[in-house]
């Protein structure tokens, strides 16, 4: 009897115990599950955190549905839905002339994608927002709360389709816009150029400089200060200022 009763306490020990070790892996496996849809997740919708500057602005492929970060197209932008993108850009956008986009152009021909996100800053969330249409492209940066627009900002918007002529004997250049991010401040340096047209590839511009800071207060404000400005002769090509 006494044999008996140990051995019906040792199955019972040997039962709970691999019970135990069935539930702790099941918990492993939704665990690793868990975190394979949130990778998913991650990749589905990819966003660049807390940028230092616009350098990644040269290594975006674009193929008219779809943006991706370098040429392996496996870092896809998260693509705005047209209600996102009303909501966040319509009130921002405009032509080089300061003119309202047209309602029908901006819903049927625009593509907007968040690419970025700055820290965090109160309760809302700075977002830039990369913006392709038909010879026309824009960065915005939009403050964001509760998917819904607090405040936005144009760095830069342009109609590309080449550069502004003045004359048949003086190019001027669409403006070229730089621009480092430093806590709540976007440090922007705007240029264009002008040059007489040469058969040399390397021409010789006239470059007028404007260097503006534009700060986000925490209520979600944005406040632009210019300061300063200068000219210079700079030899570089032409696409060096087009190049968005």
């Amino acid at each position: 009897m006494k044999l008996f009763t140990a051995l019906l306490i040792i199955f019972t020990i040997q039962s709970c115990s691999q019970d135990s070790k069935n539930k702790n892996t099941n918990n492993k496996i939704t665990s690793t599950q868990i975190e394979n849809e949130i990778h998913q997740k991650k990749d589905s919708s990819f966003v660049l955190y807390n940028i230092k500057d616009l350098n990644f602005i040269n290594n975006l492929n674009w193929d008219f549905d779809n943006l991706y970060l370098g040429k392996s197209n496996t870092k896809k932008f998260e693509k705005l839905d047209k209600k996102l993108k009303f909501r966040y850009l319509y009130d921002i956008l405009r032509f080089e002339d300061g003119s309202r986009i047209d309602k029908e152009w901006f819903e049927m021909d625009l593509q907007a994608y968040i690419v970025a996100k700055l820290p965090t800053i109160n309760n809302f969330q700075p977002t830039i927002i990369k913006v392709y249409g038909t010879d026309y492209s824009a960065l915005v940066l939009a403050n964001i709360r509760d998917n819904k627009l607090i405040s936005g900002y144009s760095i830069y918007d342009l109609e590309i389709s080449g550069p502004e002529f003045e004359e048949d004997t003086l190019i001027i250049t669409r403006p070229k816009t730089f621009c480092t991010f430093k806590q709540n401040k976007l440090y922007l340096k705007i240029m264009t150029g002008t040059c007489k047209p040469s058969d040399n590839l390397i021409q010789n511009f006239t470059v007028m400089e404007n260097n503006f800071t534009t700060t986000i207060d925490f209520s979600g404000k944005i406040i632009t200060e210019k300061k300063d400005s200068s000219q210079y002769e700079k030899k570089c090509e032409l696409d060096y200022f087009q190049t968005y």
